[in-house]
């Protein structure tokens, strides 16, 4: 291909597997500092994934959602509280400026709270924003590539968003019946998001993410993962959708659900010495999925003639064809992003596929 392409296209031909300048280099929206360095990278094919805004709402109409705030020991501090036809329930996270708070209290502390939350997922009313995304999309142009996301899927949503991994454990083990009750509310809520989802701007969707072996275990996966997984890939593929999974951690006991998923893509999958499975290993694994790898984190705070050793490996470890994307998908530490990045997107623009 002699053409030039724009980043956010590259990126678009990878996933659809069309021939391509050069390999992709992607980073997500809130892993730069946006200025002089970050432009020359998207001037240099540097493409930014941008995931804000979201392409849904939540509205309820029988349930009340009122916060307050305060602020301890310098930190913002939220508390919530949410009045439902089956009780209240309250949480509290602090807030650190970004989508991703630290909750110190869940809506979840136990069996007295089930009726109240599932009245509340049951009263979740999912609403467009395409108009958003599509005004986000105008402004970034062609250095942009927007992907959509459904949030967790149930279990993990379950784990993460309304219980904690702790709270989690004990329900399944003492409560389980409460736990599937709350489980098949959010699944059937589920296939109304992705009646949404199919109308959405954007080609790619996570329909989860954050799923590592640490935390659920291969039964557990296959079990209540992979048939939300599957359901999500087959409503999504009719509108023409791609999806993908954010696997950034302990992945390789899920490799035969995830060949046997109906995934187009495993993103932020990061091999060695960060996570369990390195890229040559994934595509023998799952040669028919398309890998969008993370570089692995830990390696960021090595010199950085070590960054520019490790991209070459990763490069070299891909296949030599066109399903295969590189990019940043964690934190890295504030004073290495623009060397590093610098010294990955040089390997990545030299390198002959």
């Amino acid at each position: 291909m002699s053409a030039v392409l724009s980043p956010g296209e590259r990126v678009r031909r990878a996933l659809l597997g069309l021939d391509l300048d050069r390999l992709p280099f992607t980073v997500y929206e809130n892993k730069v500092v946006y200025g002089k360095a970050e432009r020359e990278l998207r001037n240099d094919g540097m493409c930014i994934v941008q995931r804000r805004p979201p392409f849904y709402r939540i509205e309820t109409s029988n349930c009340s959602v009122s916060s307050t705030h305060q602020t301890i020991h310098g930190r913002a501090v939220v508390h919530t509280r949410i009045e439902t036809p089956g009780g209240d329930l309250t949480s509290t996270h602090f807030d650190r400026g970004d989508n991703q708070p630290w909750k110190t209290k869940f809506l979840f502390a136990g069996l007295p709270d089930l009726d109240a939350l599932c009245a509340y997922i049951d009263d979740f009313r999912f609403v467009p924003n395409f108009d958003a995304v599509r005004e986000q999309g105008r402004v970034g142009g062609g250095d942009f590539f927007q992907r959509g996301a459904l949030g967790y899927s149930p279990l993990l949503d379950l784990i993460y968003g309304y219980m904690g991994l702790e709270r989690f454990s004990f329900e399944w083990s003492d409560n389980r019946p409460a736990v599937m009750r709350l489980y098949e509310a959010l699944s059937c809520k589920r296939l109304e998001l992705l009646k949404v989802a199919a109308g959405a701007p954007q080609l790619a969707i996570n329909i989860c993410g954050n799923v590592s072996a640490t935390v659920v275990s291969p039964h557990m996966f296959r079990t209540f993962c992979l048939p939300r997984y599957n359901e999500a890939a087959e409503e999504l593929h009719k509108a023409g959708k791609l999806v993908g999974i954010h696997f950034d951690g302990i992945t390789r006991p899920y490799a035969d659900a995830i060949r046997d998923s109906g995934l187009d893509y495993i993103e932020a999958l990061t091999p060695p010495p960060t996570c369990d499975v390195s890229v040559a290993e994934a595509h023998g694994l799952w040669p028919d999925k398309i890998l969008w790898v993370n570089f692995p984190s830990t390696v960021h705070l090595e010199p950085v003639e070590k960054i520019r050793e490790v991209t070459r490996q990763i490069l070299e470890d891909a296949r030599p064809h066109r399903r295969f994307l590189l990019g940043i998908t964690e934190d890295v530490p504030p004073d290495r992003w623009e060397l590093n990045f610098r010294a990955i997107l040089d390997e990545v623009n030299r390198h002959e596929r």
